[in-house]
């Protein structure tokens, strides 16, 4: 857990080595200007000690969509998981239809 007094100390190094990894490992015209972050309060947590993962997964890909994180919620995750690991099995990945 991180104070919100530290976190722009916590926050620091990834907004600068993020960048560098990306320009490194993705495009190498990527931009290695440091990282935003904003945090967000009140998201819907895990209940169980095994689901960290793919709450984690599907935050940011909520969060790239732009769609609302309150709907990341526990009773999905077996859900997920299977489609995760069907997608994954059939080389098939489309965010487009998350909740299909």
């Amino acid at each position: 857990m991180v104070h919100e007094s530290n976190l722009g100390n916590y926050m620091k190094p990834l907004k600068v080595v993020v960048p560098r990894l990306m320009k490194k490992y993705v495009n190498e015209n990527y931009s290695t200007s440091m990282f935003t972050y904003h945090r967000v309060k009140k998201l819907p947590v895990q209940d169980n000690g095994s689901d960290c993962g793919l709450f984690t997964v599907k935050f940011i890909e909520f969060s790239l969509a732009s769609l609302d994180l309150n709907l990341v919620q526990p009773k999905h995750m077996l859900m997920w998981r299977q489609k995760m690991a069907a997608e994954i099995f059939a080389g098939e990945f489309d965010p487009e239809n998350e909740f299909m």
